[in-house]
């Protein structure tokens, strides 16, 4: 429930703006003081952004994206442009394709060297009556705060939480060696475990299960039962190892 209020909250925010882009004149100075105020008051938001179409802004500019993020207490700034070639990244090109807000995969932003994951919002315009796409707008989070959430779950003495991506990447795990290098079905093939990739294969399906089904745990190497649990908001899993003999 932490992890769905964080996500859901962060959510509304680039949707807001996205409405606002579509259904009221703005001009630059005013575009650059919202995404300020959004980053100055939201301490959940690591990044915002808004990413146009070439020329969609400006008729002489082909990459037009302000981009606000966070280091520490302040707030910086910058703008994206042919060397970043955001049309390429997966924040732009899969809400763009879908047609639908979306979130990422976790991956590693060059602003501030951080673990990030962001959502993107389409927001459109009207031309001779016809909808057309204008941009993206997107907001990032650190994924310290989600590792927090996760590290703090006690179960007994060694038990422990963990979360999946949408492909089964770890996104927070015990083993720091694991969280963005390993996923859980390439940890089932090192261990040789069918069952643990069975888990993974439901995981990633979205289901939620608590099995009956030992498997040795990688961090305490005692034998384990394990529960999980969708978020879905963005598809990720929530999973818990319960050490039997505690249990």
């Amino acid at each position: 429930n932490k992890i769905a209020a964080l996500l859901n909250s962060v959510e509304k925010v680039p949707e807001s703006i996205a409405y606002i882009l579509e259904n009221s004149d703005y001009n630059e100075k005013e575009l650059l003081q919202t995404l300020y105020a959004t980053v100055e008051r939201n301490p959940e938001i690591y990044v915002i952004a808004v990413a146009f179409e070439p020329f969609a802004f400006k008729n002489d500019s082909e990459y037009y994206a302000p981009f606000f993020y966070r280091v520490d207490d302040t707030v910086n700034f910058k703008y994206l442009d042919r060397h970043y070639n955001y049309f390429y990244w997966d924040w732009y090109q899969i809400p763009r394709e879908l047609q639908r807000s979306e979130w990422t995969e976790p991956y590693f932003g060059e602003a501030g060297g951080i673990t990030m994951s962001s959502y993107g919002v389409p927001f459109y315009r009207k031309v001779k009556n016809e909808k057309v796409f204008a941009g993206i707008v997107v907001a990032a989070i650190s994924l310290d705060a989600l590792r927090q959430m996760v590290s703090s779950i006690k179960i007994f003495k060694t038990g422990y939480g963990f979360l999946l991506s949408k492909n089964g990447t770890f996104v927070t795990h015990p083993i720091k060696e694991f969280v963005m290098n390993e996923t859980i079905f390439s940890v089932a093939e090192a261990r040789g475990d069918k069952s643990l990739r069975n888990f993974g294969q439901k995981m990633i399906r979205g289901e939620s299960t608590l099995m009956p089904y030992k498997l040795k745990s990688s961090v305490t190497q005692k034998m384990s039962w394990m529960a999980h649990i969708p978020i879905k908001s963005n598809g990720w899993t929530l999973a818990i190892i319960f050490p039997e003999d505690e249990l």
